[in-house]
C-alpha cells in the first residue's frame, strides 16, 4: 500500500483503515477491497461528482449481492450484476457464475430501475426503497442486494484516503 499511497506512513494508515472496516477479513480480502476501490468505486464516485456540474440527475448504486459459487470467492465481483440488469438469470452462463438460485426479485428490481431510468430519467420504482438523487454532500447510494437499502456516503473514510491519488 506504500507505493499507492506515497509513503510508509500513508500506506500504513490506509491499511489500518481497510483492516478496521473488515475485522474478520483475510489479508487477500483487504487487498481486494483496496484494489476494487482504486479500479471501480473511487473512479465511479469521481465521475458522479463531475457529472453533477452538468446535470443534477445523478444516481449511485453499489451491487452487493455475493455469488455463492466457489464458496463465495468471487464475492460481488465486477460485471456480476449484468445478468440482473438484463433480467436473464436463466442462462447457462449466469448459472455458472451465480449458481442455480440467484435471487429473481433482485433481478426484477434492478431491471425495473434501469428501464425506469432509460424511459423516465429516474430509476426509482415501488420495488425499491426511496432512492434519492446523488449529491456531493451526501452521496446517497442504493445498495442492491436481496434486501435493498440506501446509505449515505458509504465507506467515506476509505474514499477520503484516495483524495489526491485518484
Amino acid at each position: 500500500m506504500t507505493g499507492v499511497f506515497g509513503s510508509p506512513t500513508a500506506g500504513a494508515a490506509a491499511l489500518d483503515q481497510y483492516r478496521s472496516a473488515r475485522a474478520t477479513a483475510a489479508p487477500h480480502e483487504i487487498v481486494a477491497a483496496a484494489q476494487t476501490d482504486s479500479m471501480f468505486r473511487v473512479p465511479a464516485v469521481r465521475l458522479a461528482d463531475a457529472q453533477l456540474a452538468h446535470n443534477p440527475n445523478v444516481w449511485m448504486y453499489r451491487f452487493d449481492w455475493q455469488t455463492p459459487v466457489l464458496d463465495g470467492a468471487f464475492g460481488a465481483c465486477h460485471a456480476l450484476e449484468l445478468a440482473f440488469v438484463f433480467n436473464n438469470l436463466d442462462t447457462e452462463l449466469a448459472e455458472t457464475f451465480m449458481g442455480p438460485a440467484a435471487p429473481q426479485p433482485l433481478a426484477d428490481a434492478m431491471h425495473a430501475a434501469w428501464t425506469n431510468f432509460i424511459t423516465h430519467g429516474d430509476p426509482a420504482h415501488d420495488g425499491l426503497p426511496g432512492w434519492p438523487r446523488y449529491t456531493a454532500s451526501d452521496r446517497s447510494t442504493l445498495l442492491f442486494n436481496e434486501s435493498c437499502s440506501v446509505v449515505t456516503n458509504p465507506c467515506a473514510e476509505e474514499l477520503a484516503l484516495w483524495d489526491g491519488i485518484i
